[in-house]
């Protein structure tokens, strides 16, 4: 992904993205469709991802981000503060 590599990125988060940690291959997937201006398919993945402690301040933090550039302050200000809550990834 780092290299901008999105199609092999989201085939091997795909391919890893079950049992013992889908939500983290979720949080990849997110960050695949981010880096493809896809801010929906992004903020689904991130909430799919938000609930897991491996990756729960991270996902709050994107969607906060991603609240906050449709316009959504209320909902941004949410995920603000339960990011701020949570212990470091």
């Amino acid at each position: 992904l780092e290299r901008g590599e999105t199609d092999r990125a989201a085939a091997a988060f795909e391919k890893y993205g079950g049992p013992p940690d889908p939500a983290r291959a979720q949080f990849g997937l997110a960050l695949v469709a981010l880096a493809r201006n896809d801010d929906a398919g992004a903020a689904r993945r991130f909430a799919l991802a938000a609930p897991h402690p491996s990756c729960a301040k991270q996902a709050k933090a994107q969607l906060a981000r991603l609240a906050r550039a449709r316009g959504d302050v209320t909902a941004a200000k949410q995920y603000e503060a339960e990011s701020a809550a949570l212990d470091p990834d």
